[in-house]
């Protein structure tokens, strides 16, 4: 009975050190989700978008500034891109993206800058 118990507690702790070994994460990475990992501190990201007017652009710009952590916004009408920089620590990319959902205007690709 104690053979079995011991046993147990062997695999379940080498099948934890496994998992952490195998799901570390590199400098390379651009993005991190596990506690370990270190988060870029300020983020830039490109968003192509979809409804955004002349009249919504104050309107989101103004939306945005009210976030913790935004730290500027350009908008590009002629290529419908949105450049937005935030502090990660202080807002989530989620955030930005419910305010564009609020004025009807549609995400159609994000991308992280360098």
């Amino acid at each position: 009975m104690k053979f079995k118990f011991l046993f147990k507690k062997i695999v379940l702790g080498m099948g934890f050190l496994l998992l952490l070994s195998s799901t570390g994460c590199s400098k390379e990475e651009q993005h991190a989700f596990l506690f370990w990992c270190v988060r870029p501190e300020q983020v830039t990201k490109e968003i192509r978008v979809e409804g955004l007017t002349a009249q919504k652009k104050s309107l989101v710009e103004n939306k945005l500034r009210q976030l913790d952590g935004f730290v500027s916004c350009t908008i590009n009408n002629e290529c419908n891109k949105m450049t937005i920089q935030y502090n990660s620590s202080a807002t989530r990319y989620m955030n930005f993206e419910r305010i564009l959902e609020e004025q009807e205007i549609t995400v159609l690709s994000h991308e992280r800058l360098p």
